[in-house]
């Protein structure tokens, strides 16, 4: 039975970023639990605006594989409880939510602007503009509207969540990517490190940082472009436990490419250079693809210098002498591993973080013997600081030798 109540109610539903509804720009706030069934109810009901819910689905969205004695009168105890709580949060008695042609769809006197459907128009009429002005006026509009990720409070724990948001993501994705490559094309380096930077911020783990780098050797900041290239190094090794992309490992190629210093800039960057201190004592601590650098570098002045340098590797193994399967127990070991490293070798030798279980070491000047006593050293350090419950296996070999390491 429908409502008394016919006036046209307008309301703004919000669900990148989270979920927000407000009503003439004042916010609505449907209690605590924004992951409420009901809440729920009206998402669902508000994301299929334009076709509606059928019943089988909705009850799938909402109950999954629940044991419900009685699925029919459990939805109709959400939709009162739904009505119930927005009367409560001060909206007016309305059904909200109404069957139709066995359809449920939203209630047909509450009008509602929905981000996602805004969203999903400025992408499909940049698919379907003809000139890049049209393309480019509509994909902005959808960039601006992606304010985060959809309904993050729901997206790890709800399977109709993370379907909807992996499609709204992929559309994302090719709107900033095209974005990206029309203001690339027409020399706007600035507006171009801008979306991506934003696209990073909300899912860092989306290879972005290589087209932030590509802005900005657009707009010649070298400089800028190179901190920005082992930030993210770091942050792929360290916090994702991966190898960068190959996308991103090109970047480094680039910015050696487009550098071409000014014969009046050297002294500058000399002056840059000097002003330079490690943030830390003790030995220089340098991400992987510096670690390779130095590696060739030294390796060819070998013969002429006839320095002795061993590369040693240093693998955190658990007190069993296995490998950790506790992620968490493998991150605070392999720190403690790493502070091991800084206090056992000299300033002068190089080390990096190869992965979570795993460092390289660099020891110029060092015989086999000379091997053996810091090893013993990384290990009596590494037992100070985490007892018995880590060890490390140490094996060194040197540059001369490793060409003929099987």
């Amino acid at each position: 039975m429908a409502r008394k109540n016919t006036e046209t109610l307008k309301l703004k539903v919000k669900m990148f970023g989270g979920f927000e509804l407000s009503k003439e720009g004042e916010e609505v706030v449907l209690g605590r639990n924004t992951s409420a069934k009901f809440t729920q109810l009206l998402e669902i009901i508000w994301l299929h605006a334009e076709d509606g819910v059928s019943r089988n689905k909705l009850l799938q969205d909402l109950f999954g594989a629940e044991d419900l004695a009685n699925i029919s009168n459990s939805l109709n105890n959400l939709l009162y409880q739904m009505r119930k709580q927005m009367v409560k949060a001060g909206l007016p008695d309305k059904d909200y939510v109404v069957k139709q042609a066995g359809r449920f769809i939203q209630d047909p006197y509450v009008e509602i602007e929905v981000d996602t459907s805004v969203f999903r128009q400025a992408v499909q009429a940049g698919d379907a503009a003809k000139s890049p002005e049209k393309k480019y006026e509509s994909y902005r509009q959808a960039f601006q509207i992606y304010q985060g990720v959809f309904l993050p409070e729901l997206v790890g724990t709800t399977p109709w969540v993370q379907a909807e948001s992996a499609k709204l993501k992929e559309m994302y994705g090719r709107a900033i990517t095209w974005l990206g490559s029309y203001l690339k094309s027409v020399s706007k380096f600035e507006e171009m490190y801008s979306i991506f930077e934003r696209a990073n911020q909300i899912y860092p783990a989306g290879d972005w940082q290589a087209d932030m780098i590509d802005a900005l050797i657009g707009m010649n900041h070298f400089k800028e472009a190179y901190q920005l290239y082992e930030k993210t190094l770091r942050y792929y090794r360290e916090e994702l436990a991966q190898q960068p992309s190959a996308k991103l490992q090109s970047c480094l190629q680039k910015i050696n490419e487009e550098f071409v210093p000014e014969p009046e800039r050297l002294a500058d960057i000399r002056s840059e250079i000097m002003g330079l201190k490690d943030e830390e004592e003790g030995a220089y601590c340098c991400s992987y693809p510096s670690f390779i650098d130095a590696y060739h570098i030294l390796s060819r002045n070998i013969e002429r210098t006839q320095f002795s340098i061993y590369m040693m590797l240093c693998t955190l193994v658990d007190y069993e002498g296995k490998s950790f399967s506790n992620s968490e127990k493998l991150k605070r070991h392999s720190a403690e591993l790493n502070t091991a490293i800084i206090q056992a070798i000299r300033g002068g030798d190089a080390y990096c973080k190869y992965s979570e279980s795993q460092y390289l070491l660099l020891l110029l000047g060092t015989m086999q013997d000379g091997t053996d006593v810091i090893a013993q050293r990384i290990r009596r350090k590494l037992k100070e600081l985490a007892g018995t419950k880590a060890g490390v296996i140490c094996r060194a070999v040197a540059l001369t030798d490793l060409p003929t390491l099987q």
